[in-house]
């Protein structure tokens, strides 16, 4: 028989027998245990009590969300907050395993999260989902319930029950709809800035300067350049510039009728084309098919998401691993834009007919759009074992500002005539640039202002927060990057109000500048500045100085390399001159040469004019 060994919620240990399904506090006689919680085995006492997790020189266990914190039934109870957990009997351990129960704890994760969020609100301070001890209350878990099923069931009946006038694409009445929806989204991720400002772990970062890393050239930096996990947050900052610069080619914006020369007309049809995918799908405005595709793949992703989120939970992993990372700064970060924007697309360029495809649409939209704000906490807890990490509180507003921005370019429609025809097209025969009127200016006027305000906005809680981010050379990256969008979008805004055939090179070539002299610099800084000795880390000056050892040493055994190598030349050349002179002089060469002989004696001085016989002054001082 194979006893296994489970934590209860206050972190007491008791074992269960997977054949019988039998569940004791007390050791069992039995040669195998298997150790769930992954604990050392000289950390369990014959008890069954963990002796060793607060026992000094131990290594802490890291964090991880109990599982059965996801499971809201009365098998599972979660003990009130405040209130003593039953010791009478040990909990007893779920039938199913495996796939089944990751399946549970991924569909269970999004209540959750409300559920916390409402434990907040109730209690006044932020509920750690780490802590072992607290959990949400059963009321919270019914508020949470109601609320989901209020969205679920007004997602169902606004989507699908209506007449087809509601549901025309991109129609007043279906933006209204869709605006609702994004009110109840708005509204959780409020309550989730909330929770993060009544929880002191999550509204600050701490740097740690203490250990650094060699990049490169001159370069350190705390993190480190092995580990893969660090490359995946990077990829939040360059999908970010890529979706801002696909706001200012947005397909809406129109660069054709009053921004671009004639012979720029195909450069500029290919970047509206091809640019504006980092944000929203540019094809659906023609395809009907291709949104249903999209919308395959979409549902894919948003069930891969939650499926990863249910293994982090069931494998009680923790905050600080590979998994974590992906869950949280790849998939709910770096496309976190580009899926609510997409989703919002979909629903809002489908057919009339299309209801049920425009409900499963909304309710992938819902779903990842208030987790995504949520998981980027869950980094956070593990701050000590993570090299760069995002301050909660920036990831919580930068989700939330980029998700509006999506929303809106979602939206926009493109401008149309007074019989409806979509304008601004390539035109074949005539002169491209045709400045439309001011109702099909306001649009994306709005549109680009509105983007521009929040490219500001970042740039500002950059430097009102700062530090937001544990490793500095990514927010000088991020700052410069927002700046080069900021003027792709200021450029766009001019555009509008002033139409004029040159907005387009004086763009492209002012974006050429800038990165030219941003990699300039970056190449100076990293090779050719000079080190910074004032906030140098200490492992820093021990490497340096260590290196200025080696390059000592080096360069005095470079010489003594060489000095060997000449002396080893002239011994080399002197029996070779000694066989050309052998035979004409003879020389004798004693095994023991003598010493040279001292310098001889100076003679004394003998008089011979004022000076003496040798120039000298002696005889003046013979006769004082």
């Amino acid at each position: 028989m194979v006893w296994l060994l489970q934590r209860t919620l206050s972190d007491r240990l008791f074992y269960w027998n997977r054949d019988t399904g039998e569940t004791t506090w007390d050791r069992p006689d039995a040669e195998h245990i298997e150790m769930m919680d992954q604990l050392p085995e000289d950390s369990i006492a014959t008890n069954g009590s963990p002796n060793c997790l607060n026992s000094p020189g131990t290594p802490e266990m890291p964090p991880f969300i109990h599982p059965y914190k996801l499971v809201p039934f009365d098998r599972f109870r979660m003990a009130e907050v405040g209130a003593e957990e039953d010791f009478s009997k040990p909990p007893a351990f779920p039938i199913w395993r495996g796939l089944p129960n990751l399946l549970l704890y991924a569909f269970f994760f999004t209540p959750f999260t409300f559920a916390i969020l409402q434990q907040t609100g109730m209690d006044g301070k932020g509920l750690d989902p780490y802590d072992s001890k607290r959990a949400p209350s059963r009321s919270a878990w019914i508020v949470a319930a109601i609320y989901y099923t209020m969205v679920s069931l007004l997602c169902i009946f606004l989507f699908t029950v209506l007449p087809d006038a509601w549901y025309v694409p991109r129609s007043k009445w279906l933006i209204s709809l869709l605006a609702l929806l994004i009110c109840a989204i708005w509204f959780q991720q409020a309550l989730t800035f909330r929770y993060i400002l009544l929880s002191p772990r999550l509204a600050s970062l701490k740097k740690n300067r203490d250990i650094k890393y060699k990049l490169c050239g001159n370069a350190y930096s705390t993190m480190n350049p092995r580990n893969l996990s660090n490359y995946i947050s990077i990829t939040v900052v360059l999908s970010e510039f890529f979706q801002f610069l696909a706001v200012t080619f947005h397909p809406s914006v129109p660069w054709l009728c009053q921004g671009v020369r004639e012979e720029d007309e195909a450069f500029i049809v290919k970047l509206q084309r091809y640019l504006p995918e980092a944000l929203v799908p540019t094809y659906a405005f023609v395809l009907d098919r291709y949104l249903e595709i999209l919308l395959a793949v979409l549902v894919a992703f948003v069930a891969l998401y939650l499926v990863l989120i249910g293994r982090f939970v069931q494998s009680q992993a923790p905050p600080s691993g590979s998994l974590a990372t992906i869950i949280s700064e790849f998939m709910a970060g770096t496309f976190f834009t580009a899926v609510v924007a997409r989703l919002l697309s979909v629903a809002n360029q489908l057919s009339a007919d299309r209801r049920v495809s425009r409900m499963v649409a909304t309710l992938c939209l819902f779903v990842y759009a208030t987790t995504a704000v949520f998981v980027a906490t869950i980094r956070a807890f593990g701050h000590s074992r993570i090299d760069l990490l995002y301050l909660p509180k920036w990831l919580c507003v930068e989700r939330i500002l980029k998700g509006s921005v999506g929303f809106f370019a979602a939206l926009l429609p493109k401008p149309t005539s007074s019989t409806g025809e979509v304008v601004c097209t390539p035109i074949l025969d005539g002169p491209a640039f045709q400045p439309l009127d001011w109702v099909n200016r306001l649009g994306p006027l709005l549109f680009e202002g509105f983007a521009l305000t929040i490219v500001l906005l970042h740039l500002y809680l950059l430097r009102r927060w700062h530090p937001t981010c544990s490793v500095s050379f990514v927010i000088r990256v991020r700052k410069a990057l927002l700046g080069i969008a900021a003027w792709g979008q200021a450029c766009a805004f001019l555009m509008l109000l002033l139409p004029w055939q040159g907005w387009l090179v004086l763009l492209i070539t002012t974006w050429a500048l800038a990165m030219a002299v941003l990699v300039s610099l970056a190449v100076f800084k990293v090779f050719f500045s000079p080190p910074n000795f004032e906030n140098e880390a200490p492992n820093v000056q021990q490497m340096r100085l260590q290196a200025e050892r080696d390059r000592i040493f080096k360069k005095g055994a470079d010489r003594a390399v060489q000095s060997k190598k000449r002396t080893s030349r002239l011994s080399r050349a002197v029996p070779s001159f000694k066989e050309t002179c052998q035979g004409q002089v003879k020389v004798s060469v004693p095994n023991n040469p003598l010493p040279p002989p001292p310098p001889p004696p100076v003679a004394p001085a003998t008089g011979g004019g004022p000076r003496g016989p040798q120039g000298g002054y002696g005889w003046f001082a013979s006769n004082l």
